[in-house]
Formats: structure tokens, sequence, C-alpha cells
């Protein structure tokens, strides 16, 4: 995967946690080197330098020429000119997940540049819910946008994913996290609506219940891996709510 230096150590932890390998590497020279090695590809926008956007579009491409499942995070693309051209680039190719909150899924959908915002939303998921069909339809992708309630289309078919914790907002890293893991999820199921659904629905019940212990973010970030390597099948059949 490429992704922001403010994510990789939470997302690298994660993802073990889960069962899944990473490796992270944004050189041109080997790109596609790791994503020949790899199962699935995760792009992620975070902290966007001159020196990752060749890397990442080279990575997609080749991992669709290798039939590889890769998933764009596009996040804060309304922040500027840059990162939305980026983005609207990366998605003409062919990604099989696009995963962001609101406001980012909004600023994807839209034709033409849209009002600037930050990395964080305060809108509802489900005011991005018909962009996030759009978006889908235009792109092939099956989309993902995240808040208080989780909605993913393939723009046809809708579930929605009703897992999760405040405290997973306040630790940095987490949604960055979260897109991987749809990109590991991607790897043992073919249906990408099923397996974004699923892989929201684990790490926003792993959010839950390390939130019983939590005395605030930091416990709760540690407690987050912890539940999420503890985390059974009987426990996320119990626990999971998808519609």
């Amino acid at each position: 995967m490429i992704t922001s230096p403010v994510a990789a150590d939470l997302t690298a932890n994660l993802l073990l946690s889960a069962g899944a390998r990473v490796v992270m590497a944004h050189d041109k020279a080997e790109v596609e080197d790791f994503v020949a090695l790899a199962d699935a590809l995760s792009l992620n926008l975070g902290v966007l330098t001159a020196d990752r956007v060749e890397p990442m579009v080279a990575a997609a491409r080749f991992a669709v020429e290798l039939g590889r499942p890769w998933v764009l995070d596009p996040v804060a693309i309304a922040a500027s000119q840059e990162r939305h051209a980026l983005a609207k680039r990366l998605s003409g190719l062919q990604p099989t997940v696009i995963r962001g909150n609101a406001a980012e899924i909004l600023a994807m959908a839209a034709d033409e540049e849209p009002p600037a915002a930050g990395v964080d939303s305060a809108l509802d998921a489900a005011e991005a819910l018909d962009a996030a069909q759009d978006l889908s339809r235009a792109t092939g992708a099956v989309v993902a946008v995240t808040g208080a309630v989780d909605y993913v289309t393939d723009g046809v078919r809708l579930a929605a994913v009703a897992n999760g914790h405040h405290l997973m907002t306040r630790v940095t890293g987490v949604g960055c996290a979260l897109s991987a893991l749809v990109a590991a999820c991607c790897t043992v199921e073919e249906d990408a609506l099923v397996a974004a659904a699923n892989g929201l629905a684990i790490l926003g019940l792993a959010g839950e219940l390390a939130a019983h212990d939590a005395t605030g973010p930091a416990s709760f970030r540690t407690g987050l891996i912890d539940r999420l390597y503890s985390l059974d099948q009987d426990s996320l059949d119990a626990g999971a709510r998808i519609q």
C-alpha cells in the first residue's frame, strides 16, 4: 500500500491483528514489484507529496493489469486542486472500492472542483448516498461512504452498516486503516460490496468492544488493536449490524 506516514503505524498493526500482512512502498522503481507480490493494493492520499503521485498511478494501473483488487481512499480531496485532480485520475483506473467520508464522496462525484473542505466531515453519510451511487455507476467501483451509519453501494445494491463508536473519530488514522482493511477483505471475498460491508463491520465492532474498557483515545487505540486481534467468527456473527 501507499499511505500517509501519519497513518502507517496504526494501519500496519491493525492489518496484522486482522491476520493480513502489509508492506508500504512508494518509490516508483519498486511499486510494480510489490504490487506483483501482493493480493491487493490500497492507495491513500493522506499526506500527498509530488513523489507519490506517479507511483500511485503506476501501482493502480499494474494492479488492474494483474487483476488485483485495489482500494482508493481520497483523503481531503476537497482541500486542494492537486488532491481533487489526482483522485479523479485514479478513479478512472478501475478501483475496486472507493472509501471516504461524506464530504470526500461528494467531492469525488462532483463534475467540477468542489468547495474547499478539510479532512473531517460534519456531514451525515446519508447526505452523500446519491453521490455515492452516481460515483459507483460512473467508475464501476463499489463506493463506501462512512459516518455514524456507513453505506456501501455498487450503484444498484445498497448495504448499511451500523457498527462503530465515536472514539474511532478521535484517533488519527483509523479511517485510513479501514480502507486498507477493506482491501484485505477483497482478497478473500470476490463480491466487493460484501467485502467492503464486512470490512466496515469488522473494524466497527472492534471499535465498540474497545470502547468498553477505554478511558480515552490513547487507551482506545491500543484496545482497538487488541479487540481486532481477538475478534472471532461467533462474535462477528452476533455483533455485526449489516442491512
